[in-house]
């Protein structure tokens, strides 16, 4: 199994890489974390990162390969998380497992609907403490705005906003539209319902992943 998973912002996608590596015991990439585990590290590449990161610069499709790449090496089976984001990436990565006589063998497209990922990101609230994240229309804590864990008031990402989320869906689907293009002219894309709850779209993934 090599997968990835594409999807807009507030869709779940994380959730449901966490659900897929746990259901088929396959390690995960998340370009994200990946980044904010090397801005601690002190090798070349750590330092290759933070060199852009900390001058608020958006680090280089090339360099961002290179994590990629050090993860995907010598594995048969791999989950990537937030990446591909541009077809830039998708054309280095299919260009890498290509050598590698590999290639992916699917890419998990989960679609919502704007208003519903408006809804999800606005009801919103996170734990600073623990970082547990609530919702208050699908999983609201037992004390109205307080963490069940730590019971620590809760806080609204400062993103969070209905303006600021739209503006983020535009420049997902502008980025995304030719990485989808791109996945689906090679057979690879599968279209997945994000509606409904995490365990209705998780079965609904299972079914594309057991189907290959």
């Amino acid at each position: 199994m090599r997968i990835a998973f594409l999807g807009p912002p507030g869709a779940g996608k994380g959730t449901q890489v966490e659900l897929v590596s746990r259901e088929y015991g396959v390690s995960v990439l998340s370009t994200g974390d990946a980044f904010r585990a090397m801005m601690k590290g002190e090798d070349k590449l750590a330092q290759k990162v933070r060199s852009y990161v900390e001058k608020g610069e958006l680090v280089p499709d090339g360099v961002v390969f290179e994590i990629v790449r050090e993860f995907v090496d010598n594995k048969d089976s791999f989950i990537l998380d937030g990446y591909p984001r541009n077809l830039r990436q998708a054309e280095l990565l299919d260009d890498f497992l290509e050598v590698k006589g590999l290639a992916l063998t699917g890419v998990v497209n989960i679609l919502l609907d704007e208003d519903e990922i408006v809804k999800r990101l606005t009801g919103r609230l996170v734990c600073p403490q623990c970082g547990r994240v609530y919702n208050i229309y699908y999983s609201p804590p037992h004390k109205d705005e307080v963490c069940d864990d730590c019971g620590v008031p809760l806080e609204r990402r400062i993103d969070d906003e209905d303006d600021v989320i739209r503006q983020r869906i535009k420049v997902y689907h502008r980025e995304m539209k030719p990485v989808v293009d791109f996945y689906q002219r090679k057979g690879l894309l599968f279209n997945v319902d994000g509606t409904g709850d995490i365990h209705e779209v998780f079965e609904r993934i299972k079914k594309v992943l057991d189907g290959k």
